[in-house]
């Protein structure tokens, strides 16, 4: 029934497509937790908003994952149409639409994160994978918004988050989803130049992590939430082992003794980055002796597309 009901929204067959998708994203991205600041309002008034918004990111999620470009139906053998949602979603490209998408999504994403000094005085959303899932979709269908999200150090919204839950389940074997999610999105954007050079940015955060306290930029704090990942994370998250050191490599351009290229200094305490050589060349390993070509490895620069070789498609604008 889900099937046929995401064929049917997704498909030319329903005219209200566009406006359907741009509704439930203006939903999503426009929605604001703490609203004026006043503390404790969410204990005096119902937020009947978050509901609608937890709705409309999960009906986001399953029809942009139905891509049907490739698709055939068994009964007819006629390729299925187009997905309208993932049409609409890769021909955004003003810049105002990628920042109010982004704007959207960060505010969220650091909505747990933040600080008061009045306990429990904002209130807190708890929507992070539902929003992962979604940004790994823009990221995924739409180069050019992944292109602007890298641009500035905006990117850096993202990536704290992300360490966030990452540190915080590395210990939970029923969270291994979310911890894959926000390795694959790493891992994505780690395969860019900018993505890199924005980790050079001072760390001046005040997330609640239980990491060791450090002075330093971004990429310190990259260092050691993988370190604790791979020193005390369970046994189910070996498989992402390879693509957390890929993610350093990408990042770092790491060699065997120093980091040159994107990364300029690292000052991150007893030097987490022997630890994780350490601990993938330890005997009794099992998977891990993989691992070492990985460290060792100094790849090329990626590649990153210039403007003019960004291929033009037709264009669709979010808001109305």
């Amino acid at each position: 029934m889900c099937i046929v009901l995401t064929r049917y929204l997704t498909s030319p067959e329903n005219r209200h497509a566009l406006p359907l998708f741009t509704s439930l994203l203006n939903t999503v991205c426009s929605y604001d937790p703490v609203g004026l600041g006043l503390p404790y309002n969410h204990l005096l008034f119902a937020d009947t908003v978050e509901p609608l918004v937890e709705v409309a990111l999960q009906v986001l999620i399953v029809t942009l994952d139905h891509d049907t470009s490739n698709a055939v139906n068994e009964d007819s053998d006629e390729r299925l149409p187009d997905n309208l949602f993932i049409n609409y979603l890769s021909r955004i490209h003003r810049d105002e639409d990628f920042q109010f998408a982004l704007r959207g999504v960060t505010r969220l994403l650091n909505n747990p994160l933040q600080q008061t000094y009045l306990p429990n005085s904002s209130k807190k959303v708890a929507l992070h994978q539902e929003l992962l899932v979604l940004f790994w979709k823009c990221c995924d269908y739409n180069k050019k918004f992944m292109y602007y999200v890298l641009k500035s150090s905006d990117v850096l919204e993202v990536l704290v988050p992300i360490l966030y839950h990452l540190n915080d389940s590395r210990a939970d074997q029923s969270r291994v989803g979310l911890m894959h999610i926000g390795v694959f999105i790493l891992l994505l954007l780690s395969g860019e130049r900018n993505f890199g050079v924005r980790l050079n940015k001072p760390y001046t955060a005040t997330v609640p992590m239980d990491i060791p306290v450090f002075t330093g930029t971004h990429a310190d704090l990259l260092v050691v939430v993988f370190h604790k990942i791979i020193t005390t994370g369970h046994q189910r998250l070996q498989p992402l082992f390879d693509c957390l050191l890929t993610i350093l490599v990408n990042a770092f351009c790491l060699q065997i003794q120093t980091f040159t290229a994107y990364c300029f200094s690292l000052s991150v305490p007893e030097d987490p980055v022997h630890g994780v050589f350490d601990e993938a060349t330890a005997p009794a390993g099992g998977v891990q002796h993989t691992l070492v070509p990985v460290l060792a490895a100094a790849p090329p620069p990626p590649r990153v597309l210039p403007a003019g070789d960004v291929q033009q498609h037709d264009t669709v604008s979010v808001r109305w």
